[in-house]
């Protein structure tokens, strides 16, 4: 048997609202979910009411031609019908406090959104933080390799240079060795000639 069913059931019995709303929780039935069902059940027999009846001028509830028969009217409604200034009263209680569960349910589901959402921007700021940090110390060491890189090619450079110098002064003395040599060989020949 379904929620509604049965509230429908214990209205037809004459038990109060707060008691079938705690006999339902004692069933461990969420507040919401009766909440839900009792508006139904208000709706349902707003409905019928006005299928079955119309309102009298003093507010009283006055039977249809339907209703005429009380095997009729049991077989068709099954249930008593309270006057209908009452039923518009709890209707409207009904309304107003179903407005007020859907607000508070409203409230409370944005407010758990509202959570995951800061939760994730609060991640992300100390995501942020942390790269930008490491960011900037990267970016120290890269103008620090920058400076290394540059003072190592200035020695490379300057070393090559100083290579070259080297290499004239090995060349220089390269040539005034082959000219001493050749002279001494000539030297030589000629001694040998003459022998």
């Amino acid at each position: 048997m379904g929620i509604l069913d049965q509230i429908t059931q214990m209205q037809n019995q004459g038990i109060p609202n707060e008691d079938i709303v705690r006999n339902l929780q004692e069933q461990g039935i969420s507040p919401k979910e009766i909440n839900d069902a009792l508006s139904q059940a208000q709706i349902k027999s707003a409905v019928s009411s006005e299928q079955y009846g119309v309102p009298s001028p003093e507010g009283m509830y006055s039977p249809s031609t339907q209703e005429a028969n009380p095997q009729q009217q049991e077989y068709s409604q099954g249930y008593y019908q309270e006057p209908y200034a009452q039923q518009t009263g709890y209707a409207q209680q009904s309304m107003q406090g179903g407005t007020d569960t859907m607000i508070e349910v409203a409230e409370q589901v944005f407010n758990e959104k509202m959570k995951k959402i800061q939760t994730q921007l609060d991640k992300l700021n100390e995501f942020q933080t942390l790269a930008q940090a490491k960011i900037e110390t990267n970016t120290q060491r890269l103008k620090k390799l920058e400076s290394t890189i540059d003072q190592l090619q200035a020695a490379i450079l300057k070393k090559i240079g100083s290579y070259g110098g080297t290499l004239d002064t090995i060349k220089d003395e390269m040539s005034m060795m082959q000219d001493s040599f050749s002279k001494m060989v000539e030297h030589k020949v000629k001694e040998h000639k003459k022998k």
